[in-house]
């Protein structure tokens, strides 16, 4: 029987989730600006893929770790801790300056 093409994601890869997640922003316009360029995306990513949704819920990716789905289970909060905050902002600073500090919480706001 062949290998399935499509595999649960497990709680020890979020850094392979992040990896996968953040190619797919890689080149995104409001990402690029919101981080004050490319460099603070994939370790972004992973912070959070390791904080809210593997902890809470599931993942989905591909064999050829081309693509990946994660959700959070109903009832589950997305939202992230003070440390995980903490953490969050530090990696902006770092990978982003000031710049990637004033934008980065624009793009989450929630109407």
């Amino acid at each position: 029987m062949p290998e399935s093409t499509v595999r649960p994601v497990g709680p020890d890869e979020a850094r392979l989730a992040g990896d996968i997640i953040a190619d797919g922003f890689h080149d995104d316009p409001v990402c690029i600006w919101a981080f004050n360029g490319r460099v603070a995306i994939k370790p972004f990513f992973t912070l959070l893929t390791a904080e809210t949704p593997l902890p809470r819920g599931f993942g989905m990716r591909t064999a050829d770790e081309s693509g990946i789905t994660l959700q959070v289970l109903p009832g589950e909060s997305t939202k992230i801790g003070a440390w995980t905050t903490v953490k969050a902002v530090y990696l902006a600073a770092r990978h982003g300056g000031w710049p990637a500090l004033q934008r980065g919480p624009l793009i989450d706001k929630r109407g």
